[in-house]
C-alpha cells in the first residue's frame, strides 16, 4: 500500500456529518494515509491541489443540500474532477424502508452532481441521525411530528444515530483505492 494524503472537505449541521468524516479520517489513517479534515469553508485552492485524493461531504435537511458543500463543490468541480475524488451524503431518507426510498436518495447524489458538474468517481449515501436531545424546541417538535407520521422514532428523550459505521468503513476503503 503506498501512502496517500487524502483531504476530507465537509459540512455539517447538527454534526453527524462531521462525525462520519472523522470515522473516515480515522479509518484511513490506520491504513496508513495522511489524512486532513476540514470544512469547505475554512479550505482554499491550494489546500485541495495538494491533495492525492479529496473526498467531500454534506447532508440534506428537509430535502436540500447543504448550500456551502454545493458552492464549493461547485467552484472546485474542474480541480475534484482532475484527480480520484468521492462524494458522501449523510440524510435519514436513507435509512427509511420504504420501498421509494432508494430512489430519493439516488436522486439526491444525481442532483448534486448535475448542480455542480462534478462526476467522482465514487459516491456514497450513509443514514443520518435524529438527535433529538440536542435538537430545539421547535425542531424537536418538528422532526417528532415526521418521524410519528413516518412511523419513525418518537423518543425525544434520546439521539437516535442510523450511520451504519462498516458501510462507512467500507467507503474510506473503496476510495483510498482510488
Amino acid at each position: 500500500m503506498n501512502p496517500r494524503r487524502i483531504d476530507i472537505y465537509y459540512e455539517t449541521i447538527e454534526g453527524q456529518t462531521a462525525a462520519v468524516a472523522q470515522r473516515m479520517k480515522a479509518r484511513l489513517e490506520q491504513a496508513g494515509h495522511e489524512v486532513r479534515v476540514a470544512r469547505c469553508r475554512d479550505t482554499k485552492t491550494g489546500d485541495i491541489e495538494q491533495a492525492d485524493i479529496a473526498i467531500v461531504g454534506g447532508s440534506i435537511h428537509a430535502g436540500n443540500h447543504h448550500t456551502r458543500v454545493l458552492e464549493f463543490a461547485r467552484q472546485h468541480a474542474a480541480l475534484l474532477s482532475s484527480k480520484p475524488s468521492a462524494f458522501f451524503l449523510v440524510c435519514l431518507t436513507a435509512h427509511s424502508g420504504k420501498p421509494e426510498a432508494p430512489g430519493i436518495v439516488a436522486g439526491y447524489l444525481e442532483t448534486f452532481a448535475q448542480k455542480t458538474d462534478w462526476k467522482p468517481r465514487v459516491s456514497k449515501a450513509f443514514a443520518g441521525a435524529l438527535l433529538y436531545t440536542q435538537y430545539g424546541f421547535v425542531k424537536r417538535k418538528i422532526m417528532e411530528t415526521i418521524n410519528r407520521k413516518e412511523g419513525g422514532e418518537t423518543d425525544v428523550t434520546k439521539d437516535h444515530v442510523y450511520t451504519d459505521w462498516q458501510a462507512v468503513d467500507a467507503f474510506a476503503d473503496e476510495v483510498s483505492t482510488l
